[in-house]
């Protein structure tokens, strides 16, 4: 069996999102994904809306956008869909979402359902987290808003929908949606862990567990009998269940990053740690289980999690971009490529540079990896942040893809 990468774009400083682009521009795009029909679909994200670049090193010239994006795998092509159009609206007059990133979506059938994420309102990195929540029927190409955003962001109060927030988890499971965690956008910092379900046949939200602190049980080591607050996480499906994988809990003096493993029974309403966070994982040339970080790509192809780069602690903090499998059924990690720290975007690559926050969808019975950040670049003194926009496919090794 053949496992491969191949690189169909190499990162290029062009790109855009309007009509005099062929293909998006290098953004933070994490969460902002989904797949429907074979094609990938991005929307919106953030780059250097008010700076000109196509580098950062001041985050006060991001700005978000709501361009939409279509991969068609079979011809290779980008078709945009709908152009950026600076919206910041949110409220009930809104006819297609506004700008924004590490928003989610959730697919179930023909609809691809957009929940909440964060907004930045204008130069200066004036950010606020959302709560809109939005159906887009694929087939047609029509948005419908279930709800718009009220800024709610009581999280012990129970509201009927949930409050703001963004770089949360999402994932189907049959006809229900479910949201995870993630962070409200405040200041001082926090982080959630609480649940909630939509049902799209009902139309309707329930929470299946408030907000827990480490007093009520919540945590990420052994006696915790509840996931503990983090965003960015590895949230998906499989089988019926929730899984729940890595994350960051962050606080302005003691930010934390985890690899704890947890399964969700939704019919149960009960939630089991499979593996605890373990500090002694590293990424040395002898890892069988992946080290603690957040910002991961990750996409499910048969009974299997796929697990790509992402950032780690922060004493040793670097964008990584090692490759793993995980076992669901048998609870096994496997390591398909390690983390070899080249951050090198060049066309002549033949297996993707480091980065966090990149987009990694299934496509039938290969994975497809776009874009992310590497936030390292350049010197200690010089600095910047590199917003990717190159695009590679792993070819599983299960049968021969169309020629294109």
């Amino acid at each position: 069996m053949t496992i491969s990468w191949r690189q169909i774009q190499a990162q290029d400083g062009g790109g855009g999102h309007d009509h005099r682009a062929a293909f998006p521009c290098g953004r933070d795009i994490w969460g902002n994904s989904f797949v429907h029909g074979g094609a990938l679909y991005l929307f919106g994200g953030a780059w250097e809306r008010y700076g000109g670049s196509q580098h950062w090193r001041d985050h006060g010239k991001l700005g978000v956008g709501n361009d939409l994006w279509r991969f068609d795998p079979v011809t290779e092509r980008w078709t945009l869909l709908e152009e950026d159009d600076w919206s910041l609206r949110y409220d009930e007059g809104a006819r297609r979402p506004g700008a924004r990133l590490l928003a989610s979506f959730a697919v179930v059938g023909d609809h691809a359902y957009l929940f909440g994420g964060v907004t930045i309102l204008e130069q200066g990195f004036v950010l606020r987290a959302l709560n809109d929540f939005w159906r887009y029927h694929v087939p047609t190409g029509r948005w419908e808003m279930i709800h718009p955003d009220t800024g709610w962001c009581n999280f012990v109060n129970r509201p009927t929908h949930p409050p703001i927030r963004g770089a949360h988890g999402a994932a189907a499971v049959g006809a229900d949606i479910y949201i995870f965690g993630g962070w409200p956008g405040t200041e001082p910092v926090f982080t959630v862990n609480d649940l909630w379900r939509y049902d799209t046949v009902a139309g309707s939200w329930e929470q299946r567990s408030p907000w827990r602190s480490r007093e009520q049980g919540a945590g990420y080591r052994l006696e915790a009998d509840y996931p503990g607050s983090r965003y960015c996480a590895n949230l998906f499906s499989l089988g019926g269940a929730l899984y729940l994988f890595s994350g960051r809990d962050t606080g302005e003096k003691n930010p934390e990053f985890f690899n704890d493993v947890w399964r969700y029974d939704p019919a149960a309403d009960l939630w089991t740690l499979l593996h605890p966070d373990d500090r002694d994982a590293d990424f040395s040339d002898g890892a069988t289980y992946p080290a603690a970080r957040y910002g991961s790509g990750h996409a499910v192809l048969g009974d299997c999690l796929y697990l790509f780069g992402g950032h780690s602690g922060i004493e040793t903090g670097v964008e990584r971009n090692d490759f793993w499998r995980y076992h669901v059924l048998t609870g096994r990690w496997e390591r398909l490529h390690p983390d070899d720290g080249c951050a090198d975007y060049g066309q002549d690559q033949r297996y993707p540079p480091v980065r966090r926050v990149s987009v990694l969808e299934t496509l039938e019975d290969s994975l497809i990896l776009f874009g992310g950040i590497n936030c390292f670049m350049g010197t200690r003194e010089m600095g910047y942040s590199l917003p990717l926009n190159d695009l590679w496919y792993w070819d599983s090794g299960s049968g021969p893809r169309e020629a294109v």
